[in-house]
């Protein structure tokens, strides 16, 4: 428990950020307390409630907006620093006035120099503090000059914002580093640059708008598949000449008249009866731009493009012969109401994968379209689809899955397509698939959680939140039917977004989830899982979260290599969606990962 010394400091280091008869909530001094060193467990308190009762002479409880406060008082204690007045006693005697005096001020001496000892030890960054305006003024030098996510080595910054006036040395630092740290955006990070330690930083922006990127229409490369999508839509009435030109001019009437929207960071043009996505490519490829689907305007999910070329009677009953042709799968997860709805997401999403690398293949008169399953049969037999053109209106027909060779439709493959169509190809490097743990993991924490609140275990945000309103929210959520859950997870998202309290605990903790998982990795390279992530089509790693239970995975961070060789937290996944993600790759039998014990 506390001394009444230990109580001196805590008040003081209090009164160096905070005002008297400031108001604070709980997390605020939680953080405060813990960022500077101060854990409860370690003065025997099993909670910081217990902790704050005993500081109950200078720290007043009350409720607020819903919200647990406390009210910092005046703290009567002629053994506090902050309080210089001299206790005067009635005496007529000048010696004994000044006897008191120097005993006063000697003891005083005494007490200031034990606080500034004993502060040292249990206290970090007690006397520094960068006020929210100067945070600001700071962010908005660094937004004009500095990326977001990108490393900058400090002495780069450093030289920067001195240029500016800032004076590190104004707010209580010694450091640049130090003062820098102090802001909730920026991350610090320590690696070797020609075998010397440097430091560097990376910033995020969470209150800025992403800048939007319109490349010129030259730069944006129009794969085989667009064209010929667009020109069995017309009839084979078209030129390829001419749809680059309509294509183009949709292009600048969108951006001029600002019709264009975003859909899974892809810029989308309405065009006619038609809609068209532009993406940025992968640093693998030649171009920067590409555009990677042409269809109509109700019908733009990427899921949907796989129906949307191919046309099935019955999908459903055909998915159902394809595992059975297939080698034995468990293809649906635990409760889920369609038994094979693993199957249908590999399916949906491997055509994807083909389609964006233009591995769909035509036969010479175009009367067949056919590509690799990426599944086998028991005898290692590589089982294709195969589908027909209706001339009457230019769709692709399902025909049938097959393998080469056989009597009937594999006989149509072979006659028709040489080479057979290729499997999908998710990377030449076998590296991408494996995490290097000697790279830097920078996470963007305010989009993980405020734009993926959904993917979150509620009990995780329940735990850590001390806002009402939040809790009631949650409350909602358990209870709600699904067509109003869309709803109350934006206003769950937008509640955590004002409380900043509740939002930095949970960036704090999801931090230490992460660096568990990336310990864990580096113990064992096949805890991280490869997988494919369609909406940017790319190869992505997924690390493991453990969030509610150490003992049990409650999601994934998806992790992308950067051109720097660093790695970027992108999102966070579901357990089901990482799984799916991860089986495109390939079978998981040997892994963790059972679909038999994931709900759906």
């Amino acid at each position: 428990m506390f001394t009444r010394s230990q109580k001196i400091i805590i008040y003081n280091l209090l009164l160096e950020k905070y005002s008297l008869n400031q108001t604070l909530t709980y997390q605020e001094l939680v953080l405060y307390l813990r960022q500077n060193g101060l854990d409860c467990k370690e003065f025997e308190y099993e909670s910081y409630d217990d902790l704050f009762k005993e500081l109950s002479e200078f720290l007043k409880e009350n409720v607020v907006d819903g919200k647990r406060t406390y009210l910092l008082k005046n703290y009567e204690d002629k053994n506090v620093e902050q309080k210089r007045t001299i206790y005067v006693p009635r005496s007529n005697t000048f010696n004994d006035n000044t006897n008191y005096y120097q005993n006063t001020f000697k003891r005083k001496e005494e007490s200031k120099k034990k606080i500034t000892k004993l502060t040292t030890n249990l206290i970090r960054n007690g006397s520094r503090y960068v006020d929210e305006q100067t945070k600001k003024v700071v962010n908005d030098l660094l937004y004009k000059k500095f990326r977001e996510n990108e490393l900058y080595q400090l002495s780069i910054v450093t030289k920067y914002l001195k240029k500016y006036g800032i004076n590190y040395k104004e707010y209580g630092y010694k450091k640049m580093k130090g003062f820098l740290q102090s802001f909730d955006n920026i991350k610090m990070v320590d690696k070797m640059t020609d075998n010397v330690p440097a430091c560097y930083l990376s910033i995020s922006y969470p209150d800025k708008e992403k800048k939007v990127e319109f490349p010129d229409f030259d730069e944006i490369y129009i794969p085989d598949k667009i064209y010929i999508y667009y020109i069995q839509q017309a009839g084979n009435k078209i030129s390829e000449d001419k749809i680059k030109g309509f294509l183009e001019e949709k292009y600048y009437e969108a951006i001029k008249d600002q019709t264009y929207s975003f859909k899974d960071e892809t810029l989308m043009i309405p065009a006619a009866d038609f809609v068209y996505a532009v993406r940025k490519s992968s640093s693998k490829t030649d171009y920067d731009y590409f555009i990677s689907f042409i269809g109509k305007k109700d019908n733009i999910k990427n899921s949907d493009i796989f129906t949307d070329i191919i046309h099935f009677d019955n999908i459903d009953k055909k998915i159902v012969d394809l595992a059975k042709l297939a080698r034995k799968e468990t293809w649906c997860f635990k409760n889920s109401k369609d038994k094979f709805l693993i199957l249908k997401i590999y399916l949906q999403y491997t055509f994807l994968k083909l389609y964006n690398d233009n591995q769909i293949s035509y036969s010479n008169d175009k009367n067949y379209l056919a590509f690799n399953t990426g599944l086998i049969t028991d005898n290692f037999e590589e089982i294709y689809l195969l589908a027909g053109l209706n001339k009457s209106d230019n769709k692709y027909n399902f025909l049938n899955f097959t393998t080469s060779g056989i009597k009937g439709d594999g006989k149509i493959l072979v006659e028709n397509f040489n080479p057979l169509p290729v499997k999908a190809k998710y990377t030449d490097n076998i590296a991408d698939l494996f995490f290097d743990a000697k790279q830097i993991l920078i996470t963007d924490y305010d989009h993980i959680i405020l734009d993926n609140i959904d993917r979150l275990p509620l009990q995780f945000i329940n735990l850590l939140a001390n806002n009402l309103q939040i809790k009631k929210i949650i409350k909602q959520l358990i209870k709600t039917s699904n067509h109003l859950k869309k709803q109350l997870y934006d206003e769950l998202s937008l509640a955590i977004k004002k409380d900043k309290d509740t939002l930095n605990t949970l960036k704090y903790f999801m931090e230490k989830a992460i660096d568990l998982a990336v310990k864990e990795v580096k113990n064992d390279y096949h805890y991280i899982l490869a997988g494919y992530y369609p909406n940017r089509n790319v190869i992505s790693l997924l690390l493991p979260l453990k969030l509610v239970d150490k003992n049990n995975v409650d999601c994934f961070l998806v992790v992308e290599k950067m051109q720097s060789n660093n790695y970027q937290g992108q999102t966070i996944l579901p357990v089901k969606h990482a799984y799916t993600n991860a089986r495109l790759l390939g079978p998981l039998k040997n892994t963790y990962l059972n679909p038999n014990d994931i709900f759906d």
